[in-house]
């Protein structure tokens, strides 16, 4: 997964270079998987340690180099400066893999400088943090169709962790093992799990400060000098599922939809509209546009964790459905998509 998609999903910081050894294919699991049969109670405890967890990314001042290893062994990592207090988030994020880029963002503004084309492109994104629509979906939902637990506690980048399990219910969903700072709460290694337990994806903090002195007004004065770069717009605004005609003719399990967005382009050509669902850990978009004149062909992709579908709707419309989310997930939600008027 890119980082930038990675960044959407947790405020991120992880993996030292131990976790990047892996040979071809799924990386092994480790032995905290095979855990006895969790009861309720451990599962309450856990995700308790769960919402620790998101609070701390939301909270938490600090600095770190942050790594993504996906199975297929591609990586990625970034430097990131981070400023929270849970209300007002500001960070940066230099991209040291790929193209040369630095993205700002101050709680839903995004800022992204690409120096080789001197542009600028701001935009507006979901709020960033550890499983971003936890505390909306709410912790009770989570725990029906995820057992957590404690599952003990390991030092990972010179920190003390406790380890979380995250062992799915159903097969529309990865499960995931968490290691939080003990003292703080703060996440500093993930990884996401298929039904099998093996590893899809690893991320963590090669280096991590958690007393940075990482200043907001100054990130926020980096983030608004655009002297020398051309700015692009992306323009979005709130709207409707169902004022735009589109409905789920049966609901996808745990996945409950959080945000509607109409896209506007610069042309006059219509915009798409991103239908956002999540299950508090999960995040599932169906981003749906006029089909056109050219005929398309249906496809369906992975990006590292990410799954991505595109297929056509009725006679007239478009779909392209991402989420990190197992394929038939995906499958699910456009079998269900249906246009109402």
């Amino acid at each position: 997964m890119k980082i930038a998609l990675w960044w959407c999903r947790w405020v991120p910081t992880l993996m030292a270079s131990s976790l990047l050894a892996t040979a071809g294919g799924a990386v092994a699991a480790s032995p905290a998987e095979s855990a006895p049969t969790v009861r309720p109670a451990a599962e309450r405890a856990g995700v308790q340690w769960l919402v620790r967890a998101h609070e701390a990314s939301r909270r938490k001042t600090y600095a770190g180099t942050f790594v993504v290893l996906s199975a297929s062994g591609a990586t990625a990592s970034s430097r990131i400066w981070h400023a929270g207090d849970g209300d007002q988030q500001v960070e940066r994020m230099d991209a040291l893999s790929g193209t040369p880029r630095t993205t700002f963002r101050h709680n839903a503004q995004v800022v992204t400088f690409l120096p080789e084309s001197r542009i600028a492109k701001t935009e507006q994104r979901d709020a960033a943090g550890l499983f971003p629509h936890l505390m909306r979906v709410g912790a009770a939902s989570v725990a029906q169709f995820y057992a957590v637990r404690h599952a003990g506690t390991e030092r990972v980048a010179g920190f003390d962790t406790d380890v979380l399990q995250l062992q799915p219910k159903d097969t529309l969903r990865y499960g995931y093992r968490l290691w939080a700072e003990k003292k703080s709460g703060f996440a500093v290694q993930l990884q996401t799990l298929d039904g099998d337990g093996r590893i899809l994806e690893q991320a963590a903090f090669s280096d991590l400060d958690l007393d940075a002195p990482v200043r907001a007004d100054r990130l926020l004065q980096m983030m608004a000098d655009t002297n020398g770069y051309r700015i692009e717009k992306a323009e979005r605004t709130a709207a409707s599922a169902a004022e735009e005609g589109w409905a789920l003719k049966a609901p996808v399990a745990g996945f409950q939809p959080m945000d509607c967005f109409r896209r506007v382009p610069a042309s006059s050509t219509p915009g798409s509209m991103q239908w956002i669902f999540s299950d508090g850990l999960a995040t599932v978009s169906l981003f749906i546009e006029p089909y056109g004149t050219r005929p398309r062909q249906e496809w369906q992709n992975a990006m590292g964790v990410t799954q991505m579908l595109g297929r056509r709707v009725g006679a007239d419309w478009w779909l392209v459905a991402i989420g990190e989310v197992p394929a038939q997930t995906l499958k699910a939600f456009a079998a269900a998509l249906e246009r109402r008027r």
